[in-house]
């Protein structure tokens, strides 16, 4: 049974910005989603009274996000992947027992790409990676991605910093750090993430 909370109730959450458990009040409010930047009004959360920092969201708003989620513009973009990096690929996902093999795919080049979009620093690495010569192997597949117009946007603003990157190749670049990663050194910090995200998958 799912309890239901009212605005202006009162609770107790942990902080992270306190290290503690701390006082908080139910009331809606208009949050954002963090991977999508979409803004979200009226969901019923739990913020910390003295600073309206949110600290829960209850059961019963999260039809609404998953709807607001849902309903995000996405743009398809078209990549040919080599055959030898989808057979890698396919490779490091046999590792996690009960995937789909294509969406983890999928998850596993998301994975990366977010890595790249949330730390500059990183990039670089996707960079020299990119002109791996796995990379520019034939044959290749047609591969179609689905992402949100807001994380696209991100991804092309990386491209255009360097001069002879191309959408296609940033994308491909994940492939070949997924296989320095996970194949060639086995990083337990990656290999952990991957476990996650084979398990929402």
């Amino acid at each position: 049974m799912i309890k239901l909370m009212h605005a202006g109730v009162i609770g107790r959450a942990a902080s992270p910005t306190k290290k503690a458990i701390v006082p908080i009040e139910y009331r809606y409010r208009m949050i954002e989603l963090e991977k999508s930047g979409v803004t979200v009004p009226d969901v019923l959360v739990g913020v910390d009274i003295d600073t309206g920092e949110v600290l829960t969201i209850p059961a019963q708003s999260m039809p609404k996000i998953k709807e607001a989620r849902d309903a995000v513009k996405t743009e398809t973009k078209q990549v040919y992947i080599p055959l030898v990096l989808d057979d890698v690929a396919r490779l490091i996902a046999a590792r996690f027992e009960g995937v789909h093999p294509r969406k983890f795919v999928h998850a596993l080049v998301r994975y990366y790409l977010n890595e790249a979009v949330a730390h500059d620093d990183a990039v670089d690495r996707y960079v020299k990676a990119a002109k791996n010569q796995l990379v520019h192997s034939q044959p290749t597949r047609r591969e179609s991605f689905a992402w949100t117009v807001p994380f696209v946007e991100k991804v092309n603003a990386i491209v255009d910093k360097h001069p002879g990157l191309t959408f296609p190749d940033f994308v491909k670049s994940t492939y070949v750090l997924a296989k320095q990663d996970i194949l060639d050194r086995g990083v337990k910090k990656r290999i952990h993430d991957l476990e996650t995200v084979a398990g929402v998958i």
